[in-house]
């Protein structure tokens, strides 16, 4: 009997420390351009009712999580300027170990502007150029060309960045 309990407790221990799970990973892009959209906010729940997990694309537009097989898993996914947007993707035992799963979102109306001004570089070989270090200390002037009105000025950010939709 104490060798029955052994072996089942036993049995217990590996499932729990080799469950299936895999990486599920991809970009979220724009639906019209397939631009990689950085700073997506998605939010991971299963059908188990477990907490939802919750993960952002980075500055490519990446993602990647570990979950669970033999699951479904809905993504809700929220960004400025961007329609909230949800998906349903069903993981089987029989993945494989890392999944590929990009996912798409419309852009509500108008535009979204972001930029790195950087310096151009050049190593004397003719069109082979590079980036360098970014410029501080700029003007930055926006202007909505149909209207001819002005939208944004920036002038010595100390940050170096800016937005504008």
């Amino acid at each position: 009997m104490k060798k029955l309990i052994l072996t089942v407790v036993h049995l217990c221990f590996i499932t729990a420390v080799f469950a299936q799970t895999i990486t599920l990973e991809g970009f979220v892009k724009d639906s019209k351009n397939n631009r990689k959209l950085n700073n997506v906010l998605i939010t991971i729940s299963d059908d188990k009712g477990t907490t939802p997990y919750t993960v952002t694309t980075d500055k490519f537009g990446k993602y990647s999580i570990k979950l669970a097989t033999e699951a479904t898993y809905t993504f809700d996914l929220e960004r400025v300027a961007y329609n909230d947007h949800k998906e349903t993707i069903t993981i089987d035992a029989d993945e494989n170990k890392k999944v590929n799963q990009d996912m798409m979102m419309l852009r509500l109306p108008g535009y979204e502007f972001q930029a790195d001004v950087k310096e151009l570089l050049s190593s004397g070989y003719g069109t082979d150029k590079r980036l360098g270090q970014e410029l501080k200390n700029l003007k930055i002037e926006i202007y909505n060309n149909t209207t001819g009105k002005e939208i944004r000025v920036t002038e010595d950010d100390p940050t170096n960045t800016f937005e504008a939709n």
